[in-house]
């Protein structure tokens, strides 16, 4: 796969997900901006290509604001200030912006307070197994604010949850064709589960051996990848004592 091809494909993908989906006004102004992808040459020139889902981003905005907020970012946001949906819906460049900016994130590199984070620090665990290209995504792609309340879908109206939730089912999904992983790691935990299942309708859960099936799980569905797991959030494995379920993951991959 040619670097240029893939990145153009991820944005036709979006251009057409921008021009047909639809929010309520006031839907558009509580979530925040999608999480769109932008593919690394490391990633696609790997032996093993994996995607690792997170939760959600808990906050996902760019603004003019950028190298006053992180320093560490060595180009400042040269678009139109995007914090909420409907900036995404309207703002004419959106997608260059928002792929721009998954690229300049660089798995968290720029905002070094995430290094210490389970999340990121599972990422690149997985990230240094052999032969590994990584990329992050998230399987809820926006998040939710109301006024005096943290990010979360989870804390969305369920008209909302369900509106988003139903319409990003096919961006994830053309991901997932567009960047051709060999490997899915849903660091997403069981709560997310109903959400996990609508994106991949008919999906089947197989309790990995020694596992139960809210801890460890092999997802099978043919939109994803023949090795797709389901374990717990990475703040989870560690306060239980069970980061092991990365090694397990590694021992299935056989690497």
């Amino acid at each position: 796969m040619k670097l240029d091809d893939v990145n153009s494909k991820l944005r036709g993908l979006y251009g057409q997900w921008k021009i047909n989906t639809s929010f309520t006004d006031e839907q558009a102004a509580s979530l925040s901006p999608p999480l769109l992808l932008h593919a690394t040459d490391e990633y696609l020139s790997s032996k093993i290509r994996v995607i690792v889902f997170g939760q959600e981003t808990t906050g996902w905005k760019w603004t003019r604001g950028l190298q006053t907020e992180f320093p560490n970012y060595p180009n400042n946001w040269e678009f139109k200030d995007i914090q909420y949906m409907n900036d995404f819906l309207s703002n004419d460049d959106s997608i260059e912006g928002l792929c721009w900016g998954y690229k300049e994130f660089n798995f968290g590199a720029r905002q070094r307070n995430l290094s210490k984070t389970p999340f990121w620090q599972a990422f690149s665990t997985i990230s240094s197994w052999p032969g590994v290209g990584t990329m992050w995504n998230n399987l809820v792609k926006v998040d939710y604010r109301a006024p005096g309340t943290s990010w979360s879908i989870l804390q969305a109206p369920a008209q909302t949850r369900e509106a988003f939730i139903n319409q990003q089912a096919s961006l994830i999904r053309g991901e997932i064709d567009a960047l051709q992983p060999h490997v899915c790691i849903f660091l997403t935990g069981p709560n997310y589960d109903p959400i996990l299942t609508s994106t991949f309708p008919g999906c089947v859960f197989t309790a990995a051996n020694g596992y139960s099936k809210r801890a460890l799980v092999k997802v099978i569905d043919r939109a994803l990848p023949e090795q797709s797991f389901r374990t717990y959030h990475p703040k989870f494995l560690r306060m239980s004592g069970s980061w092991n379920y990365l090694d397990h993951i590694r021992t299935e991959l056989q690497i």
